[in-house]
């Protein structure tokens, strides 16, 4: 139980949301109850979850939308 509490406090930043690599970890550390932040760069189809947030963001541009 303890370490189901701590995963409830971290945040994992992930680049490339949208990617096949990166929809997949995101879709496993929401199950594993962590809290994620996913950056992504082309238009996709978002999803909605309490512990996703997703940002716009292209690094050739240098600044988050």
């Amino acid at each position: 139980m303890q370490k189901s509490l701590l995963k409830k406090n971290k945040t994992i930043l992930i680049t490339s949301g949208n990617s096949l690599v990166g929809n997949e970890l995101i879709n496993f550390l929401i199950k594993e109850k962590f809290k994620v932040i996913a950056l992504y760069r082309n238009n996709f189809k978002k999803k909605i979850h309490p512990y996703l947030i997703q940002i716009k963001h292209d690094f050739s541009k240098q600044f988050i939308r």
